[in-house]
């Protein structure tokens, strides 16, 4: 199998469906807003048919529902200690389905909510969150990393750097509306 760079490089399309959490919402399985992750726990099968579902419609990647699940969301909902089970198992689960269908697997991290450019007190806060998922995400196999919908750019520059320091690939991607650092750009993706 080729990896994601030997894709990029010999001009293949690559796809990667994303929505898990507005399916699952519709599905019944957890609210939007503050979402509930621990549902994993408890319907794995739920995920892992998505998964599935998100390859039989065409995805190359099968992508770690790790979206919110970092410490200050688990935190929120009252779940920071399982914070390590449920990003394991959220890998897991689309390890096993990228391995069954060929497709690659990428690990997860996704903005922090609290980010505030020029603290750095919560710089340093916002690096250990995404250390944590991308060192699980290292150690359970992920190909590459998604660090997608980032506001602010010094908060995307923060997961490059941690995903630099695993030596993962990585796929960085904004939502950016009023551009609020000062960093003008329409639609941007970084990869390294």
């Amino acid at each position: 199998k080729k990896s994601l760079q030997e894709r990029l490089e010999s001009g293949d399309t690559i796809l990667c469906a994303e929505g898990y959490i507005l399916g699952l919402a519709r599905r019944g399985y957890v609210g939007t807003g503050i979402w509930t992750p621990h549902f994993m726990l408890e319907r794995p099968e739920v995920l892992t048919s998505m998964h599935y579902e998100f390859v039989h419609c065409g995805s190359d990647v099968v992508q770690a529902l790790q979206y919110y699940t970092h410490r200050e969301k688990m935190h929120q909902v009252g779940r920071e200690d399982d914070l390590e089970t449920i990003n394991r198992l959220a890998l897991r689960l689309a390890r096993e389905v990228a391995k069954k269908t060929g497709s690659l697997f990428a690990g997860n991290t996704c903005n922090s909510t609290i980010y505030q450019p020029n603290d750095e007190k919560v710089a340093t806060e916002v690096r250990s969150m995404f250390d944590e998922q991308v060192r699980w995400a290292k150690e359970e196999g992920a190909e590459f990393i998604i660090a997608e919908t980032y506001h602010w750019y010094g908060e995307a520059e923060i997961a490059l750097d941690v995903i630099k320091s695993y030596d993962l690939p990585a796929v960085i991607t904004f939502s950016v509306l009023d551009s609020p650092d000062g960093v003008c750009f329409k639609l941007l993706t970084l990869f390294h």
